[in-house]
C-alpha cells in the first residue's frame, strides 16, 4: 500500500532466476537496476546461477523489496555483470520487467512459451 508508513507493509516476490554462464564469470557480481537506479546484487556461483548474499538465494528480502522504488504497475528491470572490464558491463546485461500490485488487486498470469508450467 502506497500510503502506508515506511516499514508497515509486506512485500513478496517470485525467485528471480538468473543465469549467466557457467564458471566464466563465477564470483562476479550482478547489479540489479530498477528504473534506471542500481538497488540490488547478486553473487554468480560456479553454475551461473546468480544468487543473493543473504536469506534465501532467489527471493528478495521484504526490505530488498522495499528498497527497489518500485511504482504501482510495470518497473524497468535491468541485470548487469560488474565485470572490471567497462565495456563488458554493456555486453552482460539483460533487461526486462518488475510488476508491482496491491495484494488485493486481482491479476492474470499467463504463460505463453510452450512448456507444460507446474508453478511459477
Amino acid at each position: 500500500n502506497e500510503n502506508a508508513p515506511p516499514g508497515t507493509c509486506r512485500m513478496a516476490s517470485s525467485p528471480f532466476n538468473v543465469y549467466v554462464s557457467k564458471g566464466a564469470l563465477a564470483g562476479y557480481e550482478l547489479a540489479i537496476l530498477v528504473n534506471g537506479q542500481n538497488r540490488l546484487r547478486m553473487q554468480i556461483g560456479a553454475d551461473g546461477t546468480a544468487r543473493f548474499k543473504n536469506g534465501d538465494p532467489l527471493v528478495p528480502s521484504n526490505l530488498e523489496l522495499q528498497s527497489l522504488g518500485l511504482h504501482p504497475g510495470r518497473n524497468s528491470l535491468e541485470a548487469r555483470v560488474l565485470h572490471p572490464a567497462l565495456a563488458l558491463q554493456q555486453r552482460y546485461a539483460a533487461s526486462a520487467a518488475i510488476w508491482m500490485w496491491d495484494a488485493l488487486q486481482p491479476i492474470c498470469v499467463v504463460d505463453i512459451d510452450g512448456t507444460i508450467t507446474r508453478r511459477d
